[in-house]
Order: C-alpha cells, then sequence, then structure tokens
C-alpha cells in the first residue's frame, strides 16, 4: 500500500493537506479552522463528501468529533463555522472520481458514527445516531472499502479517532477486577495489555479504556501500570492517573471506566517479570502499592499471599 500526503503549501507541515492511497479514487483533504478558505477554493466539495469537525487538546486527551454527510461541503462548512465553535481542525472526504452518492455519504456517516461510538474513545458530538440508508447491495463492498480506507487516513493525519478500546481485548473480562483484601492498601491498579493497544493507547494516547473496575476501588486509584502479555510478560510501564471517567463505548457492560493519564507513561527501571507463581499474572485489573511496585523484582513480590 502506498500512502500519500501532499502539503499544499510546503511551510506549512501542519496546515492545509491532501491525503491518498494508491489505487483508491477517495482523497482526505485536511485543514486547520484557520485555512478555510482553502476549502472554499476546492470545487471539487460541492459533491457528496464525508466529513470530520475534530478538537483534540494533546495526544492524551480523548478528542471531540463530530462526523456529518453533505451533498456540497463549501456550504456546509459555512453553518459548522456560525454554529459549531469548539472545531479547531476539519478533514473533508470526497471521491476523485464522482463515485460517491448522496445514499452513500449517508451510509459512511452512520457507520463512522456507530464506530466512533463504539470504540469509546472519543466525544461524540452528534446529537442523534445517523440512521443508515438503504443502499443496493452491490454498493456496500464498495461503501465498506471507502469506510476502511478513512480509518486508515484519520490517525495519519493526526486523529485516530477510531482507537479499539484497548483493555477489552486483553483478557478474559470475566469479573469486575481482582477482589481486595479487607484492609488492603493500593494506589496503583496493575491491567493487562497486549503490544497494540500498549503503543497506541498507552503510550501514544496516554490513556487505557473499558477497564472494569469495582465503584468503590476507584477513588483509590492513583496509578495505573501496564503488565505486557508473552512474549514479554512483565510489567514495564506507569503511569500516574490524572482522571478516571465512565467508558461511554456501546460494550459499556457495567462498571467500565477509562483512566487518562497525568503527564507520559514512565518506563520501571527493572521490568517485573513472571516468577515463580506464573498464575499469578493478570488477567484483569489486580491492585498494589507504587512502593511496592518499584521495588519488585517479579509478581510473587506483588500478588503473593
Amino acid at each position: 500500500m502506498k500512502l500519500i500526503v501532499h502539503l499544499l503549501h510546503d511551510d506549512q507541515p501542519t496546515g492545509p493537506r491532501i491525503a491518498k492511497i494508491d489505487q483508491w479514487s477517495g482523497r482526505a483533504l485536511c485543514v486547520p479552522r484557520s485555512a478555510l478558505a482553502e476549502v472554499q477554493s476546492r470545487k471539487e466539495l460541492d459533491g457528496p463528501c464525508l466529513y470530520f469537525l475534530v478538537a483534540q487538546t494533546g495526544a492524551g486527551s480523548a478528542p471531540r468529533v463530530y462526523v456529518g454527510e453533505a451533498d456540497g461541503f463549501r456550504n456546509r462548512i459555512k453553518t459548522h463555522v456560525t454554529t459549531k465553535d469548539w472545531w479547531s481542525s476539519l478533514v473533508v472526504f470526497y471521491s476523485g472520481d464522482g463515485s460517491l452518492t448522496k445514499s452513500g455519504i449517508q451510509y459512511l456517516e452512520s457507520r463512522c458514527a456507530a464506530m466512533l461510538k463504539h470504540a469509546g474513545w472519543c466525544a461524540l458530538e452528534n446529537g442523534n445516531a445517523p440512521g443508515l440508508p438503504t443502499v443496493p447491495d452491490e454498493d456496500i463492498g464498495g461503501l465498506e472499502y471507502f469506510l476502511k480506507q478513512v480509518t486508515i487516513l484519520m490517525p495519519v493525519l493526526g486523529y485516530n479517532v477510531f482507537a479499539e478500546a484497548p483493555a477489552s481485548e486483553s483478557g478474559p473480562d470475566l469479573a469486575p477486577d481482582a477482589p481486595v483484601a479487607p484492609g488492603q492498601l493500593f494506589d496503583t491498579v496493575v491491567c493487562p495489555a497486549r503490544d497494540d493497544g500498549f503503543d497506541s493507547a498507552f503510550l501514544g494516547q496516554r490513556a487505557w479504556w473499558a477497564i472494569r473496575i469495582a465503584t468503590a476501588n476507584i477513588p483509590k486509584i492513583r496509578y495505573i501500570a501496564m503488565y505486557r502479555v508473552a512474549p514479554i510478560s512483565a510489567i514495564t510501564h506507569y503511569g500516574e492517573v490524572d482522571r478516571i471517567e465512565p467508558y461511554v463505548g456501546t460494550d459499556v457492560g457495567e462498571g467500565k471506566y477509562k483512566l487518562i493519564l497525568r503527564g507520559d507513561p514512565i518506563a520501571l527501571a527493572t521490568p517485573v517479570k513472571i516468577g515463580k507463581n506464573s498464575h499469578l499474572k493478570p488477567q484483569g485489573p489486580k491492585y498494589t502499592q507504587l512502593e511496592t511496585l518499584l521495588k519488585a523484582k517479579t509478581l510473587d513480590d506483588l500478588f503473593a499471599k
């Protein structure tokens, strides 16, 4: 796959830019709010378009997102300028060969809104869930392919709004969290993580979400540490928790939360590896104290009774 991002102004690396993927007719125009004149100058945006309004204050903050469709985006954006003051960037997807239709962009809008809600990372600003229109069966495959390219290009442009909930695919998720013994002191929750979720969510976005936590434990949590599953099989990083919010994905279930870090994750000088008792490796949230974690050599030092 060949992906190209073309800067419309060489001296503005975060300014207006167009992204495309080899052998795909779609295009993505990304512009900051301050450069909307670039939108008004492009007649190709008079046709059917899928678009995202985005506000993102930092890599570790959940972005605010509005997803919409318009058959004539150059007129539609004027309304969003006057009625929505919160967004700072815009990404518009359109077809270079005119293959997108009105029902097609309505389909893409509905699918994107559902995916954003399911992922549960961003704050979705759509007031109502866009309904899925009726489209010919023969068009579904092409629209789903277009959607796939949208999910590829958005993080490339700096907006990883479709980030999946990393905690939900790390363990069996059988219980809210490990039971806490009466009188047990803890300030740190240890969560299992696969490499992809660890890299994109914990390191990349300084957050971890869809974690099952008992309500009574929330006020005590000041830190989160990551146990990276095999082949690493060790706790390698931790971070200070800035805030804990309810998880809002469609698979919300009961008692799931999103932990957002204050600052960057910190690498342990010595990773905490599996000890003699391999059954102690976290399959879900487990609790300890940061002071104990920083001194530990193996999981036995943390969780063995």
